[in-house]
C-alpha cells in the first residue's frame, strides 16, 4: 500500500495554454509512484507538439487521443482514460486546474492508515489568474453518515478534482457520455446511492481550480443549450430519485431550489415553449399533477413580460410555488 499506484487522467481540448501548468504541478509531486494519463479530445492547437514535450521528459506521462468512434466530450476521453489505467487508486482531474505539492503523499498517507478507504475528498480554492489569491475555498468540514443526501444539498461539496477513488469502486461506473453540463454530479450520484462507501474528508486545500469562461459552466452561464438541458435532467432525475425514497421534506426542497436555478437559466436564454416543455417532464417525472391551470397561466404572463421587457417581474417568486408540490406530496 506504501507504494500504491495512482493514475491521474486528465481528458483535455484546445488547452496547450494550460495544461502545461497543470502538468507541473504534477510533476512537482513529492509522492513519486503515479501515472498521468492525457485524453485529447481532438485538439487544434499545439497540445500534441506540448505533450511530446513532456512525455520525453518524464515516461509516467502518457498522451492518447479519444477514439474516433467514441462520443466527443470529457466524458469518452474520462472513460477511455480510465480502461488505459492501471492505478490502484484513480485521481480524475482537468486540464486547467492545479495540485498542491503534496496531494498524493498527503492522500496516501490517509491510505497507509486506513486500508478500508474507498473515497477521499479534500478542500478547493477556486482561482481566476493567481492561487495565492483565491476567489472562493469550498471547505468539506463533515461527517460521511449522510454523504449522499450532504451532496445533493450542497453540504458537502465533490467534485472529479477534490476527490481520489479507489479503483475497484469504479470499476461498475462511467461518466455518461451523452451529457454536456453536471456530468460529474451524475456521475458521483449514481455512486453515491448505489454504494456504502469508506470516506475520509481532509481538511486542506489540496487542489486548485481555475475560473473562466472557456469552461463548460462558462458555457451553461451563457446559455448553452446542450448544458441546459443536462443539468435539467440530471437535476430532475434526482429529484425523482427523493421523492421515492421519501425522504424528508426539506431535503426534498433544497435539491428542488438547485432544479430552479436551471429553470431560471432556461428561461432567460431559450423559447418559452421549452420552459413549458421541461416543467411537463417534471410533472411526468414525478407522477403529480397539481400544477394548476391558474399557475401555468401566471407563469406565461410572467414570461411575455420577462421576454419584452427583460425585467425578472415576479417571475422568480412564481417559479418557487413549485415547492408547493412538495409540501403537498
Amino acid at each position: 500500500m506504501e507504494h500504491a499506484l495512482v493514475s491521474i487522467i486528465i481528458p483535455t481540448y484546445n488547452r496547450a495554454h494550460l495544461i502545461g501548468e497543470t502538468l507541473d504541478s504534477i510533476l512537482s509531486q513529492t509522492y513519486k509512484h503515479w501515472e498521468c494519463i492525457v485524453v485529447d479530445d481532438g485538439s487544434t492547437d499545439y497540445t500534441k507538439e506540448l505533450m511530446e514535450f513532456y512525455c520525453g521528459k518524464d515516461s509516467r506521462i502518457s498522451f492518447h487521443h479519444r477514439p474516433q468512434e467514441r462520443t466527443k466530450g470529457a466524458n469518452a476521453c474520462r472513460n477511455y482514460g480510465f480502461e488505459l489505467s492501471s492505478g490502484e487508486f484513480v485521481k480524475w482531474f482537468d486540464s486547467d486546474d492545479l495540485m498542491h505539492i503534496n496531494y498524493v503523499k498527503k492522500v496516501q498517507s490517509f491510505l497507509n492508515t486506513k486500508l478500508e478507504l474507498d473515497l477521499i475528498i479534500t478542500n478547493a480554492v477556486y482561482f481566476s489568474e493567481d492561487t495565492s489569491h483565491p476567489d472562493r475555498i469550498f471547505k468539506n468540514k463533515c461527517t460521511p453518515e449522510n454523504l449522499l443526501l450532504d451532496y445533493l444539498t450542497s453540504k458537502i461539496f465533490i467534485n472529479t478534482q477534490v476527490t481520489l477513488w479507489r479503483r475497484n469502486v469504479l470499476s461498475e461506473y462511467q461518466f455518461n457520455e451523452n451529457l454536456f453540463k453536471a456530468q460529474e454530479l451524475d456521475f458521483h450520484f449514481r455512486i453515491l446511492k448505489n454504494q456504502n462507501l469508506n470516506v475520509e474528508f481532509i481538511d486542506e486545500e489540496l487542489v486548485y481550480i481555475r475560473n473562466h469562461q472557456d469552461s463548460i459552466t462558462g458555457s451553461y452561464k451563457q446559455g448553452g443549450h446542450l448544458q441546459l438541458f443536462s443539468e435539467l435532467m440530471v437535476r430532475r432525475n434526482i429529484i425523482q430519485y427523493l421523492f421515492e425514497k421519501n425522504v424528508h421534506v426539506n431535503i426534498k426542497k433544497a435539491s428542488f431550489r438547485f432544479y430552479l436555478l436551471a429553470i431560471s437559466h432556461l428561461y432567460k436564454f431559450r423559447p418559452i415553449n421549452e420552459v413549458f416543455q421541461e416543467l411537463k417532464q417534471l410533472e411526468n417525472s414525478l407522477g403529480i399533477n397539481q400544477l394548476s391551470k391558474l399557475w401555468k397561466f401566471k407563469l406565461f404572463q410572467f414570461l411575455i413580460i420577462y421576454k419584452l421587457s427583460n425585467r425578472d417581474y415576479r417571475l422568480g417568486n412564481h417559479l418557487k410555488g413549485l415547492l408547493t408540490i412538495i409540501d403537498n406530496d
